[in-house]
């Protein structure tokens, strides 16, 4: 399934993400680096 297709049917969890865990430092690390490679 494409992202597309995901919006197409509404899928309400494709964006949802629980930011309680970047207090996690490992898991903050893991994001920083995502969002880095998105700029």
């Amino acid at each position: 399934m494409t992202g597309k297709n995901g919006m197409e049917l509404g899928d309400a969890k494709r964006y949802d993400m629980d930011f309680s865990r970047l207090e996690d430092p490992e898991y903050a690390k893991v994001y920083n680096h995502y969002k880095k490679l998105l700029i």
